[in-house]
């Protein structure tokens, strides 16, 4: 079984890149076209924001994105705050527009003015995403742009309209149902555990693993062989870990040179007691 949902996953795996050099083709044939038609001197970004809300076929509107996103990847951190303040002013919701289409709503409601109201309020950034997001690379480019307004908006509040935007629409693209959750244990590669360490919002992992070990022990009244198999460990495993950790805490109470704090010596105590090394 798993080595067959190995050769699944290499095909969609396989599957996945062939389609992303393809679309990638296909922009840059686009790009090519464009700059046959354009020349190759590169464009205002307000300017090419506004090319691609009005470009119509899908290899011009690839094109574009794709050099909307080169360009902002290249962007140093001043034009890039000046860019976000741009999107801000220059690319909000057409008020007068939503107004009449509201007008417009309650002189005949029905489902047509109703989507025409919500067409009519939607800001043109929010359709600018969406085709930006259509290049290689656009889904990243624009959470690096969410990231960057997120540090931004501290400090200038008239950004908070084009977040929330952004933030909308990020709602709709992701969602629980595309996270693959795949347990962690010790056979997980030793890449994924260092990434998880950096992560500031991850508790440390010795940490988590100690209190997950504490927790098999307490449940079976600290049977080794049981503890292990809760953990889908082996027994060997399961009392390596134990003198690792052990070890470690005979380190820092000897560094350390001064008396562990109550609740340190409690939970000492309490590991010696469920691994059987209490006197």
């Amino acid at each position: 079984m798993v080595a067959g949902t190995s050769i699944v996953a290499e095909g969609a795996r396989g599957r996945a890149g062939r389609l992303d050099q393809l679309w990638s083709s296909i922009a840059d044939a686009g790009r090519d076209l464009l700059r046959r038609r354009l020349g190759p001197r590169r464009r205002a970004v307000e300017v090419l924001c506004r090319e691609l809300l009005s470009v119509r076929g899908e290899a011009s509107t690839l094109a574009l994105a794709r050099e909307l996103v080169e360009t902002w990847q290249a962007m140093p951190e001043a034009e890039r705050s000046a860019f976000l303040r741009s999107l801000a002013r220059e690319f909000g919701p057409d008020l007068e527009a939503a107004k009449a289409a509201a007008e417009a709503f309650l002189r005949a409601p029905g489902p047509r003015s109703l989507a025409e109201l919500a067409r009519a309020s939607e800001a043109p950034r929010v359709e600018l995403f969406r085709r930006m997001n259509t290049a290689p690379g656009g889904t990243r480019a624009i959470v690096e742009l969410r990231a960057e307004l997120l540090r931004a908006v501290a400090d200038d509040p008239a950004l908070a309209e084009l977040d929330r935007d952004l933030l909308g629409l990020l709602a709709t693209w992701f969602n629980p149902g595309f996270l693959t959750l795949t347990r962690i244990d010790w056979g997980s590669p030793a890449a994924l555990l260092e990434k998880l360490k950096g992560y500031e919002k991850v508790h440390r992992l010795d940490s988590l693993e100690r209190d997950a070990i504490l927790r098999a022990l307490e449940s079976t009244n600290g049977h080794r062989e049981k503890a292990a198999a809760l953990l889908g460990i082996s027994r060997r495993t399961l009392s390596r870990k134990l003198k690792l950790y052990r070890d470690r805490e005979a380190f820092r109470g000897g560094a350390a040179g001064r008396t562990r704090p109550p609740e340190t010596a409690r939970s000492c105590e309490h590991e010696r007691k469920l691994s059987g090394t209490a006197p």
